[in-house]
């Protein structure tokens, strides 16, 4: 949608990289700071012991550790 409009579009820089590499996009960084983004993960208990859900769980804390 934004690469056919005069839409902006704001992501982290990684997955902009990613997701633009086939798309006529630019990819700019901003031009100011930002402050830290605090990421929370949330689930029901009863998926406590699931091991697909803890799975997913230990994958993205490592990614963001």
């Amino acid at each position: 949608m934004v690469a056919e409009s005069d839409l902006l579009r704001t992501m982290p820089e990684q997955y902009a990289t990613s997701a633009n590499a086939t798309l006529p996009n630019r990819v700019s960084p901003v031009p100011f700071a930002l402050p830290p983004l605090d990421v929370y993960l949330y689930w029901h208990e009863t998926a406590e012991f699931d091991p697909a859900n803890r799975w997913l769980r230990e994958t993205l804390l490592a990614l963001f550790s």
